[in-house]
């Protein structure tokens, strides 16, 4: 079954984002094992988010959160039966509640989930947001980024408007930014890492800012797909993974190198 996304929870449980819906796999002495999920999602599942004691999942089918550890899943009422394709809460939960979602048709936000309604982001015009993040200190600096089949876009307002960053990709291609990932210390040292797939070409791509997006450097014939992971430790160690196929990739020098690792025979 692909997987698209996975998260591991704090007892050691590990979800699973599928073709299939979630699955939720338990440690059992050296093994882990399937838990059944009761109330599972019917279509393919692309993210999965944690926050406080809440999950959070982009579906096909829609925005669906878990308030049993992904045991039961439901639909948010107040969101649109559309395809979605990423969901980021805000990195400070607790002292901030806020949650972003990007969809085939744009970006839906709310300030607090459990007391304000979704709606669009005004400032990104209607496209297919693959993937959103926001920045490590969100709660004072509002920064979004957002990865789309136009490019990648940065708010600095908390996604009232939208700037079109300059990643120097080739115009009039049929490419899409799968994933946009930040440096925990990005306050500090500015850096982003957007994946690029460019499908006139058949190619692929690791695109790096150190300069909260205002230039970039492409690193060719890497990357690809929304399976981009930086290190918590970023700043010291320079560790960035993604994974493609039935293997992961690592690099120690900020994306530069890379080795390849097998995760099935």
């Amino acid at each position: 079954t692909p997987v698209a996304d996975l998260l591991a929870l704090h007892d050691a449980t590990v979800l699973l984002a599928t073709d299939q819906g979630i699955i939720r796999l338990v440690p059992q002495g050296d093994v882990y094992v399937t838990d059944p999920v009761t109330e599972n999602i019917a279509t393919a599942v692309h993210r999965l988010a944690l926050a406080g004691d809440h999950i959070y999942t982009a579906a096909d089918g829609g925005l669906y959160i878990s308030l049993r550890q992904g045991r039961t899943w439901q639909r948010y009422a107040d969101t649109p039966a559309l395809p979605f394709h990423a969901v980021a809460p805000c990195p400070l939960w607790g002292a901030c509640h806020a949650l972003m979602a990007g969809s085939d048709a744009g970006m839906l936000f709310t300030p607090d989930d459990n007391l304000q309604p979704w709606r669009w982001l005004p400032g990104l015009y209607p496209l297919r947001t693959e993937s959103v993040v926001a920045s490590p200190a969100y709660d004072s600096d509002g920064t979004l980024f957002a990865g789309t089949e136009e490019g990648v876009f940065r708010s600095a307002d908390r996604g009232i408007t939208w700037q079109r960053l300059p990643t120097g990709d080739p115009p009039g291609h049929d490419a899409v930014f799968r994933a946009v990932r930040l440096s925990p210390a990005y306050a500090t040292d500015g850096t982003v890492f957007a994946s690029y797939e460019d499908r006139t070409l058949a190619q692929t791509a690791l695109y790096r800012s150190a300069d909260r997006g205002q230039t970039w450097t492409m690193f060719p014939a890497v990357a690809g797909g929304t399976a981009l992971a930086v290190s918590p430790a970023f700043p010291v160690d320079r560790t960035v993974f993604f994974g493609r196929g039935d293997r992961v990739f690592k690099s120690t020098d900020a994306g530069a190198t890379w080795t390849s690792y097998p995760v099935a025979d």
